[in-house]
C-alpha cells in the first residue's frame, strides 16, 4: 500500500436500493467496492439519497464497509405509471427542457444547498436541510468526488449547463454503462406506439446530459471496454480507466441437477420495455413450446404487477409464479436455463450474476447481452428469432448447455474480482489526479 493510497479521501455519490422486505442498502457492486477500497486505506464519506417515506442505509447496516460518514439527501419522486410520466415529460419540456425526467427527483433546491453545505463542513446547516445519517464531523477535504451513476450529479446542473463552483472536488464518474443506451433501444423497440417518441427525445436528453458531466471530469471508471469505447466516441480525449462491477463469487459451482424442459425467468420491470419482453415470452413463445414439448415447465419470479401482463395472455399454462422473496437458489440447480427475453442489458445484468454464481447455462435475446462483452455459443446460448426460442425451449436437451453454464462461471468470477477492482479504481484515480495536475502546471485546458 503506497502512501498515495493512505490518503486519498473520496466522497461518494451513489443511489441507495430498497428491497421487498423495505429494507435500504447500497447496489452490491458498489457495497464489494468500497469495502476493498477502505482495506486499501482509502477513506470514503457517502451521500446517497431518500424519499419520504421510504427506508434509510442505516450506519449499523454498511458499518463493515469502513465508511466514515454518511448522508442521506431528500429527493422527489417519479409518478408510477408510463402515462403519468409522459405527462411530466410535456411540464418539463416547459420548464426545465434539459433534465431527463428519471433525472427529475433529483433536481432540486434542497439537494444543491445540502451539497453547498456538505463542501464548505456546516454541519449546522446540513442540520436545518434535514440531512440524516451519521456525520458528526465532516471534513471537506475530499481528494475527489465520484459520481456512482448520472442521477447524483444534477446538483451541478443549472438548468442550462453543468456548472462547478470552486469548492467542488476534482470529479470523477463511474458508469457501468452508457446511460442513453437503454432509452434508445426502448425506442427502437417501441416504434409505432405512442411512446416511441418519448423514449426518443428522453434518449437524446440522458445522452447529452451524461456528455455535459463528462466534458467536467477529470477522469471516468467505465464497467466494460464496450461502455469505453462509446465514452471515446463523444470525447476521444477522455481519460478512462476500465474498472468491472466487482462481484463477489463462490470458490466453484454447486453441483447441479437439471430437469429437462424447466426454465427460470426473473422480470426486472424497468419500464415498458422489459414489460413488453415478457409479454411476448408469454404470448407468443410459449404457448407453442408448451404444444410441442407438454411437460416443458416455466418458472416466473415476479411481482405482483405481472398481473397486469398475464391479463393480457390468453394461457398460463405450465407457467409457475414465484415472488422474488420466495426465489430458493435451487431453483439455479434445477432449472436447465435462465432465459433472458428483454431487449436491454442493465436491466439483466444481476440476473446474469446470480446465474453465473451457480453454474445456470443462460439462454438469451442478443440484445439482452448486448454490452456484457460475453460471447455467444461460449459464455451464452443466444436465441434471435421467434422460431428459435420454440424450437430451442422445445428441445429440452442438458449436456451442451452445461458446459456454457460453466464457462459462464469462470470468465465472470475472474473478471469482476472486487479487490482486482478496487485496485484498478485506485491506480485509475491516482493517475488521472496527476496528468491533470500536470496539465494545469503547464497550463493546458
Amino acid at each position: 500500500m503506497s502512501d498515495e493510497t493512505r490518503a486519498l479521501k473520496i466522497l461518494w455519490v451513489a443511489p441507495q436500493v430498497v428491497n421487498d422486505k423495505r429494507e435500504a442498502s447500497l447496489p452490491s457492486s458498489s457495497a464489494l467496492l468500497i469495502q476493498e477500497l477502505v482495506k486499501l486505506g482509502v477513506a470514503i464519506d457517502l451521500v446517497t439519497f431518500i424519499t419520504k417515506g421510504s427506508p434509510e442505509i442505516s450506519p449499523a447496516s454498511i458499518s463493515h464497509l469502513g465508511i466514515k460518514n454518511i448522508l442521506n439527501f431528500s429527493r422527489g419522486r417519479l409518478p408510477r405509471t408510463l402515462f403519468s410520466r409522459a405527462c411530466l415529460c410535456i411540464g418539463q419540456a416547459l420548464m426545465i427542457p434539459k433534465v431527463p425526467v428519471e433525472y427529475l427527483p433529483y433536481f432540486n433546491k434542497r439537494i444543491m444547498n445540502s451539497f453547498e453545505a456538505l463542501f464548505d463542513g456546516r454541519i449546522r446547516k446540513l442540520r436545518e436541510l434535514k440531512v440524516t445519517g451519521e456525520y458528526a464531523e465532516v471534513i471537506p477535504d475530499w481528494d475527489l468526488i465520484l459520481y456512482d451513476g448520472l442521477e447524483g450529479s444534477c446538483h451541478l446542473f443549472d438548468g442550462k449547463r453543468m456548472t462547478l463552483s470552486p469548492n467542488v472536488p476534482p470529479v470523477f464518474y463511474r458508469a457501468e454503462s452508457v446511460q442513453a443506451q437503454r432509452w434508445r433501444v426502448a425506442a427502437r423497440h417501441s416504434s409505432g406506439t405512442l411512446y416511441a417518441n418519448y423514449y426518443a427525445t428522453q434518449a437524446e436528453l440522458v445522452k447529452e446530459f451524461e456528455l455535459a458531466l463528462l466534458r467536467k471530469t477529470i477522469g471516468v471508471l467505465s464497467g466494460s471496454q464496450r461502455a469505453a469505447s462509446q465514452f471515446r466516441e463523444s470525447l476521444p480525449r477522455i481519460r478512462q480507466t476500465v474498472v468491472p462491477p466487482a462481484i463477489t463469487f463462490p470458490e466453484d459451482t454447486p453441483p447441479r441437477n437439471p430437469i429437462p424442459g424447466r426454465f427460470l425467468c426473473i422480470e426486472s420491470f424497468r419500464g415498458q420495455i422489459d414489460s413488453d419482453a415478457l409479454t411476448w415470452l408469454l404470448a407468443e413463445v410459449w404457448p407453442e413450446v408448451v404444444e410441442r414439448s407438454p411437460d416443458s415447465e416455466l418458472v416466473l419470479v415476479a411481482n405482483p404487477s405481472v398481473k397486469k401482463i398475464a391479463s393480457r395472455v390468453k394461457s398460463l399454462s405450465r407457467v409457475t409464479f414465484c415472488h422474488q422473496e420466495a426465489l430458493q437458489e435451487g431453483e439455479f440447480l434445477r432449472c436447465e436455463a435462465l432465459i433472458l427475453p428483454s431487449r436491454e442489458y442493465s436491466s439483466v445484468e444481476q440476473q446474469i450474476f446470480q446465474a453465473a454464481a451457480f453454474g445456470c447455462p443462460i439462454m438469451s435475446t442478443p440484445e439482452a447481452m448486448d454490452g456484457s462483452e460475453l460471447k455467444a455459443g461460449e459464455h451464452y446460448e443466444q436465441l434471435d428469432s421467434l422460431n428459435s426460442w420454440i424450437s430451442r425451449l422445445a428441445q429440452q436437451e442438458t449436456p451442451e448447455v452445461e458446459r456454457i453454464g460453466r464457462n459462464l462461471f469462470n470468465a465472470l468470477s475472474e473478471r469482476h474480482k472486487p479487490e482486482s477492482a478496487a485496485q484498478k479504481l485506485v491506480d485509475g484515480v491516482l493517475s488521472c489526479l496527476e496528468l491533470e495536475k500536470g496539465e494545469q502546471s503547464r497550463g493546458v485546458g
